[in-house]
């Protein structure tokens, strides 16, 4: 018998997204499984989406002890090897910082160097707090605007010194 292929779709410690797409009948199959799954010890609880073809686990342990219960009571085959499209949590800061410096490059030549993101930035969380401040509204949507900007500032001149 071929087992279905399952793979990750998403992880945190003790959490697992599992994608089983080459089901038949998922409406029949994912109840089966999710029985199943509840037998073994280290599984908290199982959530199954038949529409979206995935399960969800708690569990202690390895996920190879998933991996190889699966496979012994014929549920499904599942790849623990990391894709490339699940993206971690360190590289997608880095690819929002890399943007942001992209962006504050672009910003900095098309003004001729009259402005960059933290300049924006104050400027805009000023004139929020200024319009907070007009609306009577002082505490905290008005102090807590401002506090932020002259942190961004403070954080702007920081950065710029080590560069």
């Amino acid at each position: 018998m071929i087992l279905p292929k399952a793979y990750i779709a998403h992880s945190l410690k003790h959490r697992v997204r599992i994608r089983v797409r080459s089901v038949r009948d998922p409406s029949k199959y994912f109840p089966k499984v999710k029985t199943e799954l509840q037998q073994l010890d280290r599984i908290h609880y199982v959530k199954t989406n038949p529409v979206t073809r995935s399960l969800v686990l708690a569990y202690d342990g390895n996920i190879a002890t998933i991996k190889t219960y699966a496979k012994e009571h014929k549920l499904f085959d599942l790849d623990i090897t990391p894709k490339e499209n699940v993206i971690s949590k360190k590289c997608l800061s880095k690819k929002v910082r890399h943007r942001l410096k992209r962006f504050d490059e672009r910003l900095a030549k098309a003004s001729e160097g009259s402005l960059d993101l933290s300049s924006v930035a104050f400027t805009s969380l000023i004139a929020v707090s200024i319009f907070q401040m007009y609306r009577g509204v002082f505490f905290p949507p008005a102090l807590s605007l401002l506090d932020t900007a002259v942190r961004a500032l403070i954080n702007a001149k920081e950065v710029r010194q080590y560069e």
